[in-house]
Formats: structure tokens, C-alpha cells, sequence
């Protein structure tokens, strides 16, 4: 049986055709599902009164009834939604089990799309796997729809209020625009976007069809060694290992078939004891990357060419 996750994740763009795709800010809330009809025996949160608001995780999300009772009575795909840098706040709220009323009343439900039901399968959730049968979530729609007729129903269908508002979509006409709207978001404090293929299905998967759009950060690294790839990198260099200044250690991808040939073999996975690689060890090189991680090592490191 087919292994899904709860709801539709994204991918990195990483320069993919998306002409004619959506564009929407991407906004540094809590992921939050309204399925007022999911029933709860398949959630990750079984034995937990429902309150009909989920985590990305299958998690209930104890809301007050007055914020609920601004929803609607169709599912829902959205955010959990306080401010551009408010992501610490936002997830200090909605993740207590007694919610605060006057917390509650400055969150909103930016929503993005319309789950219609979720096809047989098995659930995956962090710490478990569901077996579910085929779960109608929406009251009269029977299968999922493309992103452009949701959108549209969005827009013309929902009612807006205090708390449920509808997240905006730009269509992005070429790679520029993408540029345009990041330095805008940015410099306002925002975290980066979100793209979407118009025609996409909502589907429980980290999915090719929704990408996630961060600033760049770059920084000069030496070469230190290699590991050998795997797949269609069998017999090529996997990825440089590289230093930075402060002497940390991390692996960096993003490389041409041509400058990942090698003339030695190895395992997959394995460090190369050659120094044979086209970038040999104590080359400089830029990277760039999405951000660091708690250790302080770049998330995502990639080669970024002169």
C-alpha cells in the first residue's frame, strides 16, 4: 500500500521551469489543518478529544471554540498565522494544551488549499504508521481538484473574517519575478515563498509540484576530501567534504556529471582516500546555503560557480 504523510510538504527550488506557476509568501507560522469530518482513530492523536484543527503531523490543536467557529464547514490547508519573525510566539501558542483566549484572538488561518479526501494507504507519522481506507473530507466534492480551480474557490467561495483569511497568489511569468518578490518579502521582514504548480493535485507527499523558495547565504570553504555517490552517482564523486574558517566539517552537493568523474572506485557512501577529484583537497571554493543548523553547520550546502 502506497505511504503517505499527513499533508502536502514542498521541495527546495533549486532553478526548476515553473513558468506559469503560483507564487505565495511563505509564511513562518504553524502548519494547521481544518477536517472537521477526519475522524480521529486515524490521527496521530487517537485518544485526544478532536477539535477538528491538526498539526502536519496528525496532532490535534486545541483551539478555543470561539476562533473555531470562524471556519468554515469544508477543509482547509493552511497556517497558523501571527506575524512576518514570529515563529517562536506562534509555536508557544498553539502548542498548549489549555488555549489562552487573548493569545488565540491575534492568530490567523491563512489558508491555501482544499484537501477533498485522502486516498487508501498507509499514514506515516513521526513516531508511527496508520492504515487508513479511503477518507472523504470534503461534504460534496469528491476528488481532489487542480490548484487553479481550488484557488478559485478560495477566493470566490470563502468567506474571509478575523481569523480565516485566503493567502494571495501571484502567477509567475519568469525566473526574474521569483527574484522581484524575494527581495520584497525579505526586506520586509518575510521568510521566503512558495510556488505551485496550477494544475498540481493536493497529495500526501513532499511533492516536485510545491517548492520552497529561501535566501541564500554564501561563504568560502576548503576542499578537504570526497565521498563516493550512489544511484545514478555510482563510481562518481558523491559530494566534496569541506572546512570553513572556524574549523567545522560538512559535506557540499550541487556538482556537474563532468566535475563529479573520478578515476577511482569505491563504495557508495564511503570517503575516498584519493586525492583525484577535480576539486583536490585545499581548494577554496563558495558555497551557498539555506541557513545553519544548531550545531552551526549550513543546511543544504551547495557549489555556487564563479
Amino acid at each position: 500500500m502506497a505511504i503517505r504523510t499527513f499533508t502536502m510538504l514542498g521541495k527546495m527550488y533549486e532553478d526548476q521551469k515553473v513558468h506559469g506557476w503560483y507564487a505565495s509568501e511563505k509564511l513562518d507560522g504553524c502548519r494547521g489543518l481544518w477536517l472537521p469530518g477526519f475522524d480521529s482513530q486515524y490521527s496521530n492523536d487517537p485518544d485526544i478529544e478532536p477539535t477538528g484543527l491538526w498539526s502536519r503531523d496528525g496532532k490535534v490543536i486545541h483551539a478555543p471554540k470561539w476562533w473555531l467557529r470562524h471556519l468554515p464547514q469544508i477543509p482547509l490547508d493552511g497556517e497558523l498565522y501571527l506575524d512576518r519573525q514570529s515563529f517562536q510566539q506562534t509555536m508557544s501558542i498553539v502548542r498548549k494544551k489549555r488555549p489562552e483566549v487573548l493569545e488565540w484572538q491575534h492568530i490567523k488561518f491563512m489558508a491555501f488549499d482544499i484537501p477533498m479526501m485522502m486516498p487508501e494507504g498507509v499514514m506515516r507519522y513521526r513516531d508511527k504508521e496508520v492504515v487508513i481506507p479511503r477518507i472523504q473530507l470534503h461534504p460534496t466534492i469528491q476528488d481532489q481538484l487542480g490548484f487553479r480551480f481550488v484557488y478559485h474557490l478560495l477566493c470566490n467561495k470563502i468567506e474571509e473574517n478575523d481569523i480565516l483569511k485566503v493567502v494571495k497568489q501571484t502567477t509567475i511569468k519568469d525566473s526574474s519575478q521569483i527574484k522581484q518578490l524575494m527581495e520584497e518579502i525579505v526586506n520586509q521582514g518575510g521568510e521566503g515563498l512558495m510556488l505551485r504548480e496550477p494544475y498540481s493535485k493536493w497529495e500526501q507527499c513532499r511533492s516536485k509540484n510545491l517548492l520552497k523558495v529561501k535566501p541564500f547565504n554564501f561563504m568560502e570553504v576548503e576542499v578537504v576530501g570526497y565521498y563516493y555517490g550512489d544511484g545514478k552517482y555510482y563510481g562518481m564523486m558523491g559530494a566534496l567534504e569541506a572546512i570553513d574558517a572556524a574549523g567545522r566539517i560538512f559535506k557540499v552537493s550541487g556538482f556537474t556529471d563532468e566535475e563529479r568523474r573520478v578515476p577511482s572506485l569505491g563504495l557508495p557512501f564511503s570517503r575516498s582516500r584519493n586525492d583525484d577529484c577535480v576539486f583536490r583537497n585545499g581548494t577554496k571554493i563558495q558555497i551557498k546555503y539555506r541557513e545553519l543548523s544548531k550545531g552551526n553547520i549550513p543546511k543544504e550546502a551547495r557549489y555556487e560557480r564563479p
